[in-house]
């Protein structure tokens, strides 16, 4: 193979309009995903159904489970499984944090 055969190939190539649209429209999307991950806590979040429930629950038992009656203890074991107990309790205590630091 003679040198430089290769190099003289891909001299006469081009990039087609469609692979550059394409390469821009990937470029775009990381950079807009990048922006969400570092920047994401700038956005408000909207809580969902479940969420506002499980912190009405969290607000009326005081982050105590076991305060509460069977039907909302049931409810909340099938939202969080086992670790219902220990999500209730730290969503209270994350709610309630003392801002003196």
């Amino acid at each position: 193979m003679a040198s430089g055969t290769k190099r003289e190939s891909l001299k006469d190539r081009r990039v087609g309009p469609g692979t550059a649209v394409g390469a821009v429209v990937v470029l775009l999307l990381f950079l807009v995903w990048q922006t969400y991950i570092y920047f994401g806590y700038l956005f408000p979040h909207i809580p969902s159904k479940e969420e506002s429930f499980m912190m009405q629950k969290a607000e009326e038992c005081k982050g105590d489970i076991r305060k509460l009656n069977e039907k909302d203890q049931d409810i909340l074991a099938k939202m969080m499984g086992r670790q219902a107990g220990m999500g209730i309790s730290s969503m209270y205590s994350s709610a309630h944090r003392s801002r003196s630091r």
